[in-house]
């Protein structure tokens, strides 16, 4: 997982109604296209602005929405290791220096250079008015329900989401933490680099997206990830679940997300 990884992570919102503050839900990503790869399920958890996800049986990462913390846990290798939203920030402030000094690379197809270029101007200027979402007027129906189809661009790229107003959960706990979280990044990077959050704060305001599609390009390869919710339920979630687990080292991010590749 790397600094991009970890932004990404933001991108979960919203709204809805019924019982618990906490829930659980399955996360079903997949890519259609070059170099598609088959689908993949996250298990979610949310209690207390804290949101816990576990990608596969060998990692997890806490998110601290309210304190703005991010913890990444290595169960295979018993590691954890923490960056906090203002951290973050630097780390994307530091990749985006060493891209501008790869743009120096004679070498650098012409194709590759103006995507980075692309890249570097996402990263390091404010939202554009093409990053908010709007609606499109269509419905569609995703692991049974209901929602609205929302589009908008990022680095010229179609992304959409579709928006449940009920998933029969009370999700509204968990948008206003995940709007603090991202008002604190917005705040910490004087509003640069947050297009996909602004994005997911923009959709917040209508519901919970219970899909979301984003074009992603690699080189040559143009590709469309997928990510779909289901078996939204509330739960009380104990705390112990987003804690550290005991006899785990502590050690830096870079070496914890390293091992997780």
């Amino acid at each position: 997982m790397r600094t991009a990884q970890l932004l990404a992570v933001l991108a979960a919102t919203t709204f809805a109604s019924t019982a618990y503050a906490g829930f659980t839900a399955k996360q079903d990503n997949r890519s259609v296209g070059a170099g598609s790869i088959p689908t993949q399920s996250s298990t979610l958890m949310f209690e207390k602005g804290m949101l816990r996800m576990d990608p596969d049986k060998d990692s997890t990462v806490v998110i601290d929405m309210i304190g703005g913390k991010f913890s990444v846990i290595s169960h295979k290798d018993k590691k954890h290791a923490s960056v906090t939203i203002e951290e973050l920030v630097q780390m994307q402030q530091q990749t985006v220096v060493q891209m501008k000094a790869q743009l120096g690379n004679p070498q650098m197809p012409p194709e590759i250079k103006k995507q980075l270029e692309a890249q570097i101007a996402e990263l390091d200027s404010p939202a554009k008015p093409e990053a908010t979402p709007k609606a499109t007027g269509k419905k569609d129906k995703v692991n049974g329900y209901d929602c609205s189809i929302f589009t908008w661009k990022q680095m010229g790229r179609d992304h959409e989401a579709c928006i449940a107003t009920k998933v029969g959960v009370d999700v509204k706990e968990f948008a206003g933490s995940a709007v603090k979280l991202t008002e604190r990044f917005t705040k910490a990077s004087n509003g640069k680099g947050g297009s996909n959050m602004f994005a997911m704060i923009e959709l917040a305001k209508h519901g919970f997206p219970v899909r979301m599609k984003q074009t992603i390009v690699q080189g040559a390869t143009t590709m469309e990830a997928i990510q779909e919710m289901r078996e939204i339920k509330a739960e009380k979630i104990e705390a112990a679940k987003f804690e550290i687990p005991a006899g785990y080292e502590k050690s830096d991010i870079q070496s914890v997300m390293g091992g997780r590749r």
